[in-house]
């Protein structure tokens, strides 16, 4: 869903970008500045998932440690 979502948006921004009168310098600028927003919020959001399932690993390495102790 997130990533049908996010195909969108871009896909909304690529043809406002390339609709955009060559003299209309301020809706280009506008619609770039908008990409490169969300260009921000998917590292920022692809970085979290990354962090999320590197603490996910680092928690089941430990479980997977104490149950060999155990054993």
């Amino acid at each position: 869903l997130i990533q049908e979502f996010i195909i969108s948006v871009r896909g909304d921004l690529l043809n406002k970008f390339e609709s955009a009168k060559l003299g209309d310098e301020a809706e280009r600028l506008a619609a770039w500045n908008q990409g490169q927003v969300l260009k921000l919020f998917m590292d920022k959001f692809d970085k979290q998932i990354k962090a999320g399932k590197n603490a996910q690993l680092t928690l089941m390495d430990k479980v997977n440690n104490n149950i060999r102790k155990i054993i």
